[in-house]
């Protein structure tokens, strides 16, 4: 689904929310993607709609993000040496 609609246009949309620079980006297999930043959250994005369905706090800026293979649980980890592994949640 993701590829076909970067294959129809050069931007897809811009999802704002964010209040600092974004260091992670990963897609899951069902068009949700999450994204980590130096503001200390992680955001999981339906582009599709252009909101944010979920925000995750952390207690020092996220540095990565990724999925797991089955899109069920995302590990993020911050500045603070600390990884997070939560249910992954739309």
């Amino acid at each position: 689904m993701l590829m076909s609609l970067l294959q129809q246009s050069n931007e897809l949309c811009c999802l704002t929310g964010h209040s600092d620079k974004v260091t992670s980006v990963v897609c899951t297999s069902d068009g949700t993607v999450c994204s980590a930043s130096l503001d200390r959250t992680v955001r999981l994005w339906k582009p599709e709609m252009h909101t944010t369905s979920a925000d995750q706090f952390h207690n020092a800026q996220v540095t990565s993000a990724a999925t797991s293979e089955d899109g069920r649980q995302i590990a993020t980890a911050s500045r603070c040496v600390f990884l997070l592994l939560s249910p992954f949640h739309t």
